[in-house]
């Protein structure tokens, strides 16, 4: 499918459309002010951690939205500095805390440049702001930012980004309800970026794109058992197609400031709200939705293998590393845990993240109640895994697209 057909194909939305054109109008401002300013940072042990976290783009840009090991997210903005003229004449920072500042620009600026200031220089500040609510927090902070410059704005980019999802969603279905050989890998990879293409999310020469192809064209063909499953196959195909869509999505942002973090958490929440979702229906019809469990017929080892080889797709899905944000990362990795146990991919900050790590990893996994043909408590423990994932899911349902 081309991109001019699926750009045909697209709800052409006024608001939206207003809202994306405002905010790289907005960011084009914002990068031109940028540019010729003299840009410090804190020069603190805080600051220097928070700095040191890795972003959602997973690029080193001085302004990205950063995150720590428990899910806090800590958005940013420039902070203009107020400039004083010293008796001799000179034009020096306003610091009546005697704060220290490392400079970021200009690039080996001399040392006593912020007490020795040029004319007609802006200066400022990089600011850090830990949101300790979690990526709902986060966007409403950005959005109550924007929003007295373009009240539209921010309900386009929402449902820009959820638009994005439901489509992207659409064709991950593919890999469930229909035989995907590796040259529909290939095209299905085409077709994404076609799509992200035409929906203004990356340009035609997103050197990011290139992720969607490697990662799906490297999904093993064979189960734990050494054969070849078809429908494990297809779940791990999925479960990869989500995460180069993600890594896509979110690393080809290039503008620096809140039009483009709103942008990013909006794609981060989405994403994340969607692994969950997956991880839900995938419990729900390919364990709980088999014979063992609708009618207590064909418990096979086979039967019992496939199953444990979903439950564990279904857990890396959850506590690999794509659920990387409060509020939804410590459910998705309780679930994990309870899917599968301490395996080695589990992070050694699950302890952080979860208080009663300990008593979790105590108990028997999923998976060994599944190989050991213990349904009734198979059945108890996904039941209670599918409803704490959808009321978290629920409970967040808050950010509206108008």
């Amino acid at each position: 499918m081309t991109a001019e057909r699926q750009r045909d194909d697209l709800p052409k939305e006024t608001v939206e459309s207003a809202g994306r054109k405002w905010a790289r109008e907005r960011a084009g401002e914002m990068r031109a002010g940028l540019e010729r300013s003299i840009k410090i940072v804190k020069a603190t042990d805080e600051y220097v951690q928070r700095r040191s976290y890795p972003s959602l783009t997973g690029m080193d840009r001085p302004s990205d939205v950063k995150f720590d090991a428990v899910g806090n997210l800590y958005t940013s903005w420039w902070q203009a500095k107020k400039i004083e003229v010293g008796e001799d004449g000179r034009r020096l920072l306003f610091n009546p805390r005697g704060s220290e500042y490392l400079i970021l620009f200009p690039p080996n600026a001399k040392p006593d440049l912020l007490v020795r200031l040029p004319k007609g220089i802006p200066v400022v500040e990089l600011i850090l702001g830990k949101v300790s609510g979690g990526v709902e927090a986060s966007i409403r902070q950005m959005q109550h930012i924007l929003e007295e410059y373009a009240p539209a704005g921010k309900a386009g980019e929402v449902g820009h980004a959820k638009r994005v999802i439901a489509y992207v969603d659409k064709l991950t279905n593919r890999f469930i309800s229909e035989r995907v050989t590796t040259n529909d890998l290939e095209a299905l990879a085409s077709e994404t970026g076609e799509f992200l293409e035409a929906e203004e999310v990356v340009s035609p020469r997103d050197p990011n794109k290139r992720k969607i192809y490697n990662m799906l064209l490297a999904i093993p063909q064979k189960d734990t058992l050494g054969r070849v499953n078809p429908l494990v196959s297809r779940i791990r195909a999925r479960a990869a197609y989500i995460a180069a869509t993600k890594r896509l999505v979110v690393g080809s942002f290039v503008v620096e400031k809140f039009s483009t973090n709103l942008e990013v958490l909006l794609y981060e929440r989405e994403l994340t709200r969607w692994t969950l979702e997956s991880a839900v229906k995938d419990l729900e019809i390919y364990i709980l939705g088999t014979s063992v469990f609708r009618s207590g017929t064909a418990d096979t080892k086979i039967q019992r293998a496939g199953m444990a080889n979903m439950a564990l797709t279904i857990a890396g899905q959850l506590g690999g590393g794509e659920v990387r944000v409060k509020p939804y990362l410590a459910p998705a990795r309780r679930a994990a845990i309870d899917l599968v146990g301490g395996q080695g991919w589990l992070r050694v900050d699950d302890r952080k993240i979860l208080p009663d790590a300990d008593e979790l990893f105590s108990k028997v996994p999923v998976i060994s109640l599944i190989n050991d043909g213990q349904w009734d408590d198979v059945r108890s423990r996904l039941k209670n895994t599918i409803t704490f994932l959808r009321d978290v899911l629920q409970t967040n349902e808050s950010i509206k697209t108008a």
